[in-house]
């Protein structure tokens, strides 16, 4: 008598709502060796006592064949058959040691491994134990997978093939589009030799392992065969692929539609000997028993799981990868992984700001900077309290702040404004100017003399200040202010010119433009060493770029520090 155990039962369906995890895979499974096999001895082993007594009854397993662990399983019995049915971080460690218990055929669910150094960990065991190992890519024997892979072969739809295949309800790479990766690899008969992704990653982890929201992945089989994947959308058409060519269009289902320079069709696909994929995949597997290959031997199937790696390796990198894959770790657990960026104790901010240059319309998110700023000091970890510089400023404005932040054009200097401006400043409190701040209370001498250069307004006897907007390039010219650069790039944004001066200044930063005029864009005030100015921050999109933030990280700690 042919022997199987199913190692993982799952949970029991009445136990599944709201959830992407269950039994359906063990179901799948033990169905179809039942099928493949009538009369095949079936064991069943999962740690959790209710889904394993749930599947037992399923499936008239006797108690005697039921076991809490596979270390309890193989010291009572070595079954001929394996499938390995659990969360994929033990889809390898169970399959290597079903291989050193003496199990000669395994099946292995997708996604294969956690990594690529786990697949080929796989791999070299089964060659040494002579184990024949298949991966649950079961679509392969369903017949309008079938039918699609000879037609494309026959020339169906032409040359210059290009596959395109979707997966909706919020699944994900690794659960879920690894079957059309290998879907893919089957009607081409191999794999890619590069992929190209982009994806949406918000650290989500599902099965216990890191996993994307959403993606979109190109892949290359060279000779004009190409195949595009989209993962995650809630909504997605009523077809999952889709094959093009020079001569037509094929929809993958049943019946299979075709429309080519000869018209339209529809195709009926059928196989006399199909019972289940799940049957059809162990029974081929059960023929390679004495040699020969099955169609998911796991030479043919793995690289469906490598391009879950490649995809988001290239994610990662913002790089097409080639295959196979020369690094064996996983790529999403690098990022979710990847050390905290240091922040700074978080402090209480008032942002003194106004709405100049708010270009949004009704409804629509301002774009002005003081939005962007506010949106930065926060990200920083500080708490920011906003106060509109067009209105008067309560008493109490200031109480229990640890540093202030200038960043309006307001002309007229309103008494709330002299009085607590002025005492704070005065004080040597930390006073941080941010961009347009240089060119506030222009009525107000000695605030021009505590920013150290200012923008000079029309109608002075200076010429009025200009700001091209233009890209620049940085450059750190005091090492006391603080930022993980000597140099960067900043993308366009006002780069001030002819700015007056109202004292002296000790240049912390440089702004090089295009036509090589430079201008000192950060700069701390000599004869007031708590004020700070940080220029780049035209834009709410530009307080986004990690390099005005680095800035205005460094400033606040300057003028606390000084």
């Amino acid at each position: 008598m042919k022997s199987a155990a199913i190692i993982g039962c799952g949970r029991p369906p009445q136990n599944m709502a709201g959830h992407k995890v269950g039994w359906g895979v063990a179901l799948g499974h033990a169905d179809g060796y039942l099928k493949a096999f009538p009369g095949i001895a079936l064991y069943a082993v999962d740690p959790n006592a209710e889904n394993l007594a749930a599947f037992a009854e399923k499936w008239s397993i006797p108690r005697e064949l039921c076991f809490a662990s596979t270390e309890a399983l193989y010291a009572a019995v070595i079954p001929d058959a394996a499938s390995i049915c659990t969360w994929p971080g033990l889809h390898v460690p169970q399959a290597i040691e079903a291989c050193r218990a003496g199990v000669k055929l395994i099946t292995v669910e997708k996604p294969l491994a956690l990594d690529t150094f786990q697949i080929q960990e796989l791999i070299s065991t089964a060659k040494s134990t002579g184990t024949r190992v298949a991966v649950a890519h079961q679509r392969r024997y369903e017949p309008p997978f079938e039918q699609a892979k000879k037609l494309i072969a026959d020339g169906a739809v032409g040359q210059n093939i290009v596959i395109e295949a979707r997966v909706g309800d919020d699944w994900d790479i690794l659960s879920w589009t690894t079957h059309w990766f290998d879907m893919a690899n089957y009607f081409f008969d191999g794999p890619p030799t590069s992929v190209l992704a982009g994806v949406d990653h918000t650290g989500q982890r599902r099965y216990g392992h890191a996993v994307e929201d959403a993606s979109i992945i190109f892949a290359d089989y060279g000779r004009a065969r190409q195949a595009v994947f989209i993962t995650g959308p809630a909504a997605l058409p009523n077809f999952g692929i889709t094959v093009r060519g020079e001569r037509g269009m094929m929809v993958v289902g049943n019946p299979i539609k075709l429309w080519t320079t000869d018209g339209y069709r529809e195709i009926k696909a059928s196989n006399p000997e199909f019972t289940s994929a799940y049957a059809m995949l162990f029974a081929d597997l059960w023929s390679t028993r004495d040699g020969g290959v099955s169609r998911c031997d796991i030479a043919n199937c793995a690289p469906a799981t490598a391009m879950a790696y490649a995809a988001h390796e290239s994610a990662r990198t913002m790089r097409r990868v080639p295959l196979p894959l020369t690094t064996w770790y996983a790529p999403l657990e690098v990022v979710q992984h990847a050390p905290a960026v240091q922040k700074d104790p978080p402090l209480s901010i008032a942002l003194l700001a106004d709405r100049h240059h708010e270009w949004a319309k009704e409804g629509e998110t301002p774009m002005a900077g003081r939005v962007g700023l506010c949106e930065a000091l926060e990200a920083l970890g500080h708490r920011v309290t906003y106060f509109e510089a067009a209105d008067e400023l309560p008493a109490n404005a200031f109480d229990c702040v640890d540093v202030l932040v200038l960043y309006h054009t307001q002309r007229k200097t309103r008494d709330s404004h002299r009085q607590l401006v002025g005492k704070w400043v005065a004080s040597g409190k930390p006073v941080v100017v941010s961009h347009c701040g240089i060119g506030a209370y222009p009525d107000w001498q000695d605030f021009r003399k505590w920013t150290g250069l200012y923008w000079v307004w029309g109608g002075e006897s200076l010429p009025p200040s200009w700001h091209p907007h233009v890209s620049c390039e940085l450059s750190v010219d005091d090492s006391r202010f603080d930022v993980p650069w000597t140099s960067a790039w900043l993308p366009i944004d006002e780069v001030y010119q002819r700015l007056g001066e109202g004292s002296a200044i000790k240049p912390l930063v440089t702004a090089t433009a295009p036509d090589g005029t430079k201008q000192t864009y950060a700069w701390q005030v000599t004869a007031q060493p708590n004020v700070i100015v940080w220029l780049p921050g035209h834009r709410r999109d530009m307080f986004a770029l990690p390099v005005v933030r680095d800035g205005l990280k460094a400033a606040i700690r300057m003028s606390i520090d000084r």
